[in-house]
């Protein structure tokens, strides 16, 4: 039980925190006036608002379509375009594999294309390996530039499906060769 003391200290406590800052504060501010009636034979002037001005309807510009409608009825998704890949390092003029594209899926007699065309080169090779290999095997070379064309031709039907390179190597009179255009490509007969 509350003893009636200790319940009116609360209370004070209570009202003075909760209610006593602001009844401190409009008994701190001065009296405000009020201001005094107009006159009765005063004449009153009307107050009229000024217009606001309404902007002019837009107007495509000719090189604007019209804004389209909407339409009710939900047009269907596309699927995203298929992505190319990127090339990877090595593979720039002047020795790329054009085709087939890097991770592609191939199937049937295939051409790989590109160029094989660099000052001193002794000669170049068309190399594959299946990607669980290591060893890579020479399907075609030349001593003869090449440009934009053909540069070996491979049916996938003679391999087991799955995910094989193809690689460009020149080799220059020195002996030595830069980094190889390496494509990988998928075989799917």
């Amino acid at each position: 039980m509350i003893r009636p003391r200790l319940f009116a200290l609360w209370l004070g406590l209570a009202v003075c925190f909760g209610f006593g800052c602001r009844t401190a504060n409009l008994l701190a501010e001065p009296p405000t006036s009020i201001p005094p009636a107009p006159s009765p034979l005063a004449r009153a002037t009307p107050t009229i608002p000024a217009p606001t001005p309404v902007p002019p309807p837009l107007t495509p510009s000719p090189s604007e379509p019209p804004p389209a409608s909407p339409s009710p009825v939900a047009s269907p998704t596309l699927p995203p375009a298929p992505s190319v890949a990127a090339l990877p390092a090595g593979c720039a003029s002047p020795q790329v594999i054009t085709s087939p594209a890097h991770e592609s899926a191939v199937s049937g007699l295939i051409e790989v294309t590109g160029t094989a065309n660099t000052a001193g080169m002794q000669y170049w090779k068309v190399e594959y390996r299946a990607e669980t290999s290591t060893e890579y095997i020479v399907l075609n070379r030349g001593e003869k530039a090449i440009v934009n064309d053909v540069l070996a031709r491979l049916s996938t039907k003679t391999l087991p499906n799955g995910v094989y390179w193809l690689r460009l190597v020149i080799v220059q009179k020195d002996g030595n060769f830069g980094t190889p255009c390496e494509i990988r490509v998928t075989f799917a007969n």
